[in-house]
């Protein structure tokens, strides 16, 4: 069994824009583009802080 696809006649406002949002967008890229990006970075300023090493003589549980 063949399919036929039919193409819309006539002035069709969804295809008309569809047509031009393909042929104005550059081809796709890998991610993102953030060139534009303003905003303030969201990276700690301080450093990461470490837990307290553990008491002497206070071992790791074992799991049975």
């Amino acid at each position: 069994m063949r399919t036929k696809i039919l193409r819309a006649r006539g002035n069709n406002l969804a295809s008309q824009a569809a047509a031009e949002a393909t042929a104005e967008d550059p081809a796709p890229t890998a991610g993102p583009d953030f060139s534009g990006d303003t905003r303030p970075s969201v990276a700690p300023t301080e450093k990461t802080i470490r837990p307290l090493p553990r008491p002497e003589g206070l071992a790791p549980q074992e799991n049975p």
